[in-house]
């Protein structure tokens, strides 16, 4: 059933990717947890899905406080579709994990950054962006539209963009997500399911990603990213 897999594919968000990412020092990971096409599947799945994102949000509320490890939500979560239990977890999540990450670490580190993508879409956020940038140039009389203007639009205006978009289960696509921030991430596609992707298979993906060479379209010397240890 397919809510066996979301259920295992949370697992290992909480279980190996994030853990994965603290140990090697990145700061900020994304997670597709539902996009705005997603609807269109039947809607016992999504309603499987919606359970195991709010169990998902319950279970792992201290441990994420705990680990520094800080949640942004990107999409619209005032969608009527979106069940009020549903959303008052979420919020609270995002909440919560930003303000324990306010105080200082003892060592000096900053914490990590989770964003989950529900109700997202690429597409919408970029429209969304734009209509927000032509009310405000109204009333301005500097040149608004710019690219750093247009990124401060964005629901990602607060996190940088992806260096690495890792594309599960055989699929070739983005499929609506982050088309804008996309722009210079190297691209990885793997065979391997979601549920699935163990530790393995997240050093493979980065080991891939260090030997890309990121010139940004420049030419001369490229900067190269750091294999996993």
């Amino acid at each position: 059933p397919a809510i066996m897999g979301h259920a295992a594919g949370a697992d290992r968000l909480v279980d190996v990717v994030l853990p994965t990412l603290q140990n090697i020092g990145v700061q900020y990971c994304t997670m597709y947890g539902l996009s705005t096409e997603n609807w269109k599947r039947p809607r016992s799945e999504i309603d499987d899905l919606f359970a195991v994102i709010e169990q998902t949000a319950e279970r792992v509320y201290h441990r994420l406080q705990k680990e520094r490890i800080k949640v942004e939500i990107l999409g619209d979560l005032e969608d009527p579709r979106i069940p009020a239990s549903l959303r008052t977890s979420l919020e609270k999540l995002e909440q919560r994990t930003q303000e324990s990450c306010c105080q200082q670490d003892p060592n000096g580190e900053p914490p990590q950054t989770l964003c989950l993508a529900i109700n997202y879409g690429g597409r919408r956020d970029i429209v969304n962006a734009a209509r927000k940038l032509a009310e405000q140039q109204q009333h301005s009389a500097e040149n608004l539209f710019t690219e750093e203007g247009f990124s401060q639009m964005l629901g990602t205006k607060h996190v940088p963009d992806p260096d690495l978009i890792i594309r599960t289960s055989g699929e070739c696509r983005l499929s609506n997500f982050l088309l804008w921030e996309a722009a210079y991430a190297e691209l990885y596609f793997t065979d391997t399911l979601w549920p699935d992707f163990d530790q393995l298979a997240m050093k493979q993906a980065l080991d891939w990603y260090a030997l890309r060479k990121r010139r940004f379209g420049a030419r001369g010397e490229a900067f190269s990213p750091t294999s996993m240890p």
